[in-house]
């Protein structure tokens, strides 16, 4: 009978949908329509019609609600007609049922005006769910996620005062399940030195050998440290001999800065992107531009810019006629970007790649403005000078094919800028994002490039013939809609004001002394060498197979009787390689960063990386 009822009120609101898209069609005697457009309005105003259904029922019904679904149904006016005997709704704790209110003028989430409105609409669902059940009605409320306590839905509280409410304590979810039994039997094995081997459900007998394999494995994370290679060291003994031989080859490889920064944040993120090659393709599905697609044509039209104006390259004079230039290179450029989306092209007047566009003119403009106003004999002479790559550098005056070695390292890559004068010279990078580099990241070896480009692009100089200008300073140009700014990653005290300085967006002004990105010349040189000797340790691990999560990395402390002397001890079992010292005195080593984990909020491998399961490796003097 209930499946009578159902296919007759379905029935019954077809026909209705049928006559009223005649109705319309007749209405427009002067168009006809293919029987297959026919078809699919019919289909279409199906799809999103609902109806209600107010079959009666003896049997026993149950439904579980989603907070999706029920907001859906509530919607559609469809939970009015449904009722169940028994309802359960999960999730019903706070931040959930009622959602927190998140307010944005320009893309909303849900269609509410203010906080008051969208609770009024919570209420409401509340209230068709408490009409939806027959008999029992169940509120499923989580007492914690992960490391959170979770606090109940203010609305049990209400609900509490104008109804009994019965509560249900779960005393032992998992007691008679198959997750209880194998994590009783995991914490036999964690426990005891011999564990039990007797009788096995038959059903489970597999997992008895997975479970040992893993509290072995957390047993080594944890307190033996027996097998390493689960800690991201590969020792020698579990490599084959041409695993070895192939890390041993990687001290003759040539490093790009962005590979070694990599392995600063996180040994393991290197070793799964460089070692065994893992790919993250990034489809652009959208119509905007990427934020590495908008980098690109920043750095290419800028590129364009000064390679064609390399003999005046100021902008003070002629500033219209720059703008003119700039502009007329942004659009080539924009078009060739665009031309190149092949597998998700882009029309000629789409909006959204327009407007990107747009945003990136008016930045250069900024920015343009900036030059203008610049007013040290401080000028841009070389622009994205290459080395140790195998195209020729698109600079025609610097650069060279062959890397070039900091140490023992071979290094390549491409330097944005690089201006001179005064007896000093620059090295420029620029960029569209807003985070800044301080001088903490130095240290911690996670910001290597201002550092080392600078003694490349005095190599790069020197094999030029040019020895007589000193490095001054490593700035980043930043390129941004809302502002432009020029800031100072790393400088020498002796040449501020002289040599360079920082833009606040309006003005040029000397940097602060109170900047810790401004050194004075002895100092300024250390950290110069200091960094370079970051290099030659990673490569160091890197060829010994060292290549642990970013939390297991060790730090090296000086015992308080030996501080005077700067000898350093370890912390933990884990053999010599990348490590972290607490602070410059302790050795040259990169100093331990204040959040380690600060890296995995960018990583693509984020959702199935362990780095949040396992502790970090606490640390002491001992």
């Amino acid at each position: 009978r209930k499946i009578v009822v159902c296919v007759g009120n379905a029935f019954q609101q077809f026909k209705k949908i049928v006559k009223g898209l005649c109705d319309m069609l007749k209405s427009e005697e002067d168009r006809l329509y293919k029987s297959e457009d026919y078809i699919n309005k019919l289909r279409y105003i199906a799809k999103h019609t609902h109806y209600q259904n107010r079959a009666s029922v003896n049997e026993e019904t149950v439904t579980i609600f989603s907070l999706s679904e029920l907001r859906s149904l509530t919607y559609s006016n469809e939970l009015r007609s449904l009722e169940f005997d028994t309802v359960f709704l999960g999730d019903f704790v706070e931040g959930r049922f009622p959602e927190n209110y998140r307010p944005d003028p320009l893309l909303p989430e849900n269609p509410y005006r203010n906080e008051e409105e969208q609770l009024y609409d919570s209420r409401f669902i509340f209230y068709r769910l408490l009409k939806s059940f027959r008999e029992r009605l169940y509120l499923l409320v989580p007492q914690r996620e992960r490391e959170a306590e979770l606090i109940p839905s203010p609305f049990l509280g209400q609900l509490k005062a104008i109804t009994s409410v019965e509560t249900i304590e779960v005393v032992n979810p998992e007691r008679g399940s198959v997750p209880g039994f194998l994590s009783t039997y995991g914490n036999h094995v964690w426990t005891t030195e011999t564990p039990f081997d007797g009788t096995f459900p038959v059903n489970l007998m597999n997992m008895r050998s997975l479970i040992k394999h893993v509290v072995k494995v957390e047993k080594s994370r944890e307190k033996t440290h027996k097998h390493l290679v689960y800690e991201g060291v590969l020792t020698p003994e579990t490599l084959s001999p041409e695993s070895r031989a192939g890390l041993e080859e990687r001290r003759q490889r040539t490093y790009s800065v962005t590979e070694l920064e990599t392995y600063a944040k996180c040994p393991f993120q290197y070793f799964v992107n460089n070692v065994l090659r893992f790919r993250v393709e990034e489809e652009e599905t959208e119509d905007e531009l990427s934020n590495r697609r908008r980098g690109s044509l920043l750095h290419e039209v800028l590129f364009e810019f000064y390679n064609n104006r390399r003999e005046n390259p100021r902008v003070g004079r002629g500033f219209e006629e720059a703008r003119q230039q700039l502009d007329e290179i942004l659009d080539a450029k924009s078009e060739e970007h665009r031309n190149q989306r092949t597998e998700n092209p882009i029309g000629e007047n789409n909006i959204f790649w327009e407007t990107d566009v747009e945003k990136l003119r008016v930045a250069l403009h900024k920015w343009l403005e900036a030059e203008r106003n610049y007013d040290l004999p401080v000028t841009p002479h070389y622009f994205e000078a290459s080395f140790g790559q195998d195209q020729e550098s698109k600079d025609p005056e610097l650069g060279c094919t062959t890397p070039i070695s900091i140490g023992e390292v071979r290094m390549k890559g491409k330097i944005d800028r690089i201006d001179i004068g005064n007896g000093a010279f620059n090295v420029i990078d620029y960029k569209t994002g807003s985070s800044t580099i301080r001088m903490p990241e130095i240290l911690s070896g996670r910001s290597l490039q201002l550092s080392i480009y600078l003694q490349i692009a005095k190599q790069l100089l020197a094999n030029n013939g040019i020895t007589d200008l000193e490095a001054a300073s490593g700035l980043y140009h930043k390129i941004r809609l809302d502002q432009c700014t020029v800031e100072l990653g790393i400088g020498t005290e002796f040449l501020n004001g002289e040599a360079f300085k920082n833009y606040n967006g309006t003005d040029w002004k000397s940097v602060s002394s109170r900047s810790g990105q401004l050194l004075d010349d002895e100092i300024f040189e250390d950290r110069l060498v200091r960094v370079s000797g970051y290099v030659q340790q990673y490569v160091d691990s890197i060829s010994k197979g060292n290549f642990p999560l970013i939390t297991r990395v060790k730090t090296f402390v000086s015992p308080k009787d030996e501080s005077e002397t700067g000898d350093c001890v370890e912390s933990n079992e884990i053999p010599e390689g990348y490590g972290f010292v607490e602070s410059e005195v302790d050795g040259h080593k990169p100093l331990a960063p204040s959040n380690k984990t600060e890296p995995c909020n960018y990583c693509v491998y984020k959702r199935i990386c362990r780095v949040g399961a396992i502790a970090e490796v606490s640390q002491s003097d001992d």
